[in-house]
């Protein structure tokens, strides 16, 4: 008679330790499946960043052509003096000697050095 109780009391601890390692096993495929969604969530942050570098890009070739269309407009308007200046200039005849072009032509006529 105690051997059956016996029996029985060691079957249902071997029961109970299968619901242990089947519950521990749970826990850690739980685990990985949290570990699995924060590595997800890590990449899409990283996209995210990624698109924001990208935007910024885009802005900042924007300012770049915006900044030289500024520019080049007003070179166009300091041509414009100039090529406006020249004409009086020459229409007043003035003597070469007396307004020498070299001081007074725009920077960005300049040879660089």
């Amino acid at each position: 008679m105690m051997q059956i109780l016996g029996g029985k009391r060691e079957g249902e601890r071997q029961r109970e330790r299968g619901r242990e390692r089947e519950r521990e096993r749970e826990a850690e495929r739980e685990r990985e499946r949290e570990r699995e969604r924060e590595r997800e969530r890590e990449r899409e942050r990283e996209r995210e960043r990624e698109r924001e570098r990208e935007r910024e890009r885009e802005r900042g070739i924007k300012e770049r052509i915006g900044d030289k269309e500024k520019e080049k407009i007003a070179r166009q308007r300091v041509l414009k003096v100039w090529t406006f200046f020249l004409c009086w200039r020459v229409s007043l005849c003035l003597s070469p000697s007396l307004f020498p072009i070299s001081v007074f032509s725009p920077p960005f006529l300049h040879k660089k050095k």
